[in-house]
């Protein structure tokens, strides 16, 4: 493991909680699982997944309700960290870039506002977003869990500012 710390997005709570082990590369359960590491989730994220359950996007297959969902991160004792004006400064910084695909501009608040906390908080990203690997060059230190086929491109080379 390279840190003690490290933020989670959406997805990576939600393949944990379902305990999709599939969809989870050895290195990330290895980092959820052993506690020793501080692990931290934006208050966008968990109001997405909020969201998400309350409007049945998200099953009932992990949590019966949208109060669980709040239950299971205190219960795993992962923290949420609340979005304050340093990270909004942050957001405001990062440019609008091109999605995965080279021909729209990724305009997910909820991705945007979480990588800004994380870069503003020097603390690494844990994520399968196929979008997040643009963020490099503007500070994100990601650990990208590969699912399925995708390979995140090669980002030998890519300076960091």
């Amino acid at each position: 493991m390279r840190s003690d710390r490290y933020y989670i997005d959406t997805h990576i709570l939600y393949f944990y909680a379902a305990k999709k082990k599939d969809e989870l590369t050895a290195e990330i359960w290895d980092i959820l699982d052993y506690g020793c590491c501080h692990i931290y989730i934006s208050s966008a994220c968990v109001e997405e997944l909020i969201l998400l359950r309350q409007t049945g996007k998200l099953g009932d297959d992990v949590w019966d309700s949208a109060e669980e969902i709040i239950d299971f991160i205190k219960g795993m004792n992962i923290k949420i960290k609340w979005v304050d004006d340093g990270h909004l400064r942050k957001l405001a910084e990062i440019p609008i870039i091109k999605d995965y695909t080279g021909k729209a501009d990724h305009k997910d608040n909820t991705d945007r506002i979480a990588i800004a906390q994380a870069i503003r908080e020097g603390i690494a990203m844990i994520s399968s977003d196929r979008d997040f690997p643009g963020y490099i060059p503007h500070g994100l230190d990601l650990i990208f869990n590969k699912r399925g086929r995708y390979t995140p491109p090669d980002l030998r080379g890519v300076a960091r500012k």
